[in-house]
């Protein structure tokens, strides 16, 4: 296997393109405790599942979270130190006709479990409070000599798998008691900790696919253990439309990674871990590291690594977007740093990272509110990224940030000055639904109407200029105050024509000014607001 190699985070920054598209997020949901997980199940387009690290999972519908949890299994889950708890939930690929779905979590005995449930008898996506009496542990328990390191990830490959991450246990430098000796956990395959597991969930117990790297019963060797040499891999995904691994190894002391491979050179693949931090030596005795490319061929050395430097110390891996709403962001990675609440996006493509960009300014939420500690990304039923804010119990989705609107065409002289102008405040965001039109320099006490359009045009009208293309829609009457300002609010969901994301509108201001002869009356510049999600 190639060794994809990526020399400091500092030059994939220096070579972030400028033309990169501008996001934002949008609050989709709050008043949750402690979110480490946000996920949908295939063909749910009006839920996301909330994991919260005491033991609950929460539905948000439409917007609003449900009071009743969909699963609450706080009294069997461990969550006292800051690594443990729920860790994690994935819904079974047909998940719409058997109901099954599987959940991560540390026992009351620190022990890692991974538990399948089944919602409910008659399994529909309108289940919203899951049945708890049909389980079975598919992984586990798998004891651990610590707290720390658990990983407890869960995805469906493209393969039709459960992969499951495991930490290596806890141990500093995966040593001391309950480690193996020489290599560590990570590397040895007389534990499971510290591997990327490979489970086949429609099979019975011990759910070993078969084709799994040590998939032999006489070789005392894990069956289910896919990838070895990880450290603490908090967070993993697949590429969805071409099955691509893309997996962050939270570092020791000094290096964050993000690794990256196509699903079938994962077989057996060594991500390094207690040899290399990153891509750095560790020096401890048994450990062999930065062997000559060619030399051993399972060895994945990361394509992004970045020091703890600046306050960073721990990497949140994120998803690769594929959803519809942004369509130039097809195939961008998204990962986070948790200490820092840094965020970036890149693409990798044949394991060179391309158009890596700090996000972190621009995702910051609009007014007070903060990122604090993103501790995960997830995709909805559409496709469309959300991430975790973990202290303040929030969950944000990731949108295109609107344009501001632009006021062109001309606003003839009118009896009191130069023109009527066109203004604004607020943005054309649906989810914000903010936008007040506003237009000054108009005949004090006198009477108008806003109209819109989506076309541009300038013909002569009256005594001024009609600056829409047909068809119109007028918004109704607005009195002009003594100050010669008339506003309106912009509702776009009562607007007569539906507005779409990306769609481009028009407004402009009719009134009457009787004072300057002519026609009588006059119109406004006009506002173009593109609208965005």
């Amino acid at each position: 296997m190639p060794r994809w190699i990526l020399a400091s985070l500092s030059a994939l920054l220096a070579a972030a393109p400028s033309s990169a598209q501008t996001l934002a997020t949008r609050r989709v949901a709050s008043g949750l405790v402690h979110p480490v997980c946000v996920t949908a199940p295939a063909g749910d387009l009006h839920r996301l599942f909330v994991v919260e690290q005491d033991g609950r999972v929460r539905i948000v519908r439409d917007g609003v979270l449900l009071p009743a949890p969909f699963l609450d299994i706080d009294a069997e889950v461990e969550s006292l130190a800051r690594e443990q708890g729920l860790l994690a939930l994935a819904f079974h690929p047909q998940y719409a006709s058997n109901g099954k779905y599987y959940v991560c979590f540390t026992d009351l005995a620190w022990s890692i479990v991974v538990r399948e449930y089944v919602a409910s008898t008659a399994p529909s996506l309108d289940v919203d409070v899951s049945d708890t009496s049909v389980f079975r542990d598919v992984v586990g328990p798998i004891p651990k000599p610590a707290p720390t390191h658990n990983g407890g990830c869960l995805q469906f490959g493209p393969d039709g798998k459960l992969y499951v991450a495991l930490g290596d246990g806890g141990g500093g430098y995966d040593t001391g008691p309950g480690h193996a000796p020489v290599a560590g956990n990570a590397l040895s395959l007389a534990s499971p900790l510290g591997k990327l597991l490979r489970v086949d969930v429609d099979a019975g117990p011990p759910f070993d696919p078969g084709d799994n790297p040590w998939s032999d019963d006489t070789d005392g060797i894990d069956d289910l253990i896919w990838a070895r040499g990880l450290r603490n891999p908090w967070r993993f995904s697949f590429d969805a439309a071409n099955g691509d691994l893309y997996l962050a190894d939270v570092g020791q002391n000094f290096w964050e990674e993000v690794d990256w491979l196509p699903h079938a050179l994962g077989f057996g693949a060594n991500f390094g871990w207690r040899s290399q931090e990153a891509l750095h030596c560790t020096g401890y005795a048994g450990c062999v590291c930065n062997v000559p490319a060619g030399t051993n061929p399972a060895l994945v050395d990361p394509v992004i690594e970045y020091p703890h430097a600046g306050g960073q110390c721990a990497v949140m891996g994120g998803v690769v977007y594929r959803g519809g709403a942004m369509p130039t962001l097809a195939g961008t990675y998204f990962y986070s740093e948790y200490c820092t609440g840094a965020v970036w996006s890149c693409r990798i493509v044949n394991g060179a990272v391309t158009n890596h960009v700090d996000r972190t300014a621009e995702l910051d939420p609009p007014g007070a509110d903060v990122l604090n500690f993103v501790t995960a990304f997830g995709a909805d039923g559409n496709g469309e990224l959300h991430l975790c804010d973990y202290y303040d119990g929030e969950i944000y989705r990731i949108v295109e940030a609107c344009a501001p609107p632009a006021v062109h065409c001309v606003g003839a002289p009118n009896s009191v000055g130069p023109g009527a102008r066109m203004g604004w405040s607020g943005s054309g965001s649906l989810a914000q639904n903010d936008l007040v039109l506003r237009c000054t320099g108009l005949p004090p006490n006198s009477l108008g109407f806003y109209f819109s359009g989506a076309g541009r045009a300038q013909t002569p009208l009256g005594n001024g200029y009609l600056c829409i293309a047909s068809d119109f829609w007028r918004l109704g009457a607005v009195p002009v105050a003594a100050d010669g300002s008339a506003v309106r609010g912009f509702d776009a969901f009562a607007f007569p024509p539906r507005v779409d994301p990306g769609e481009t509108w028009q407004f402009q201001f009719y009134y009457r000014n009787v004072a300057a002869g002519g026609a009588l009356f006059n119109l406004s510049d006009a506002l173009e607001v593109p609208f965005c999600d």
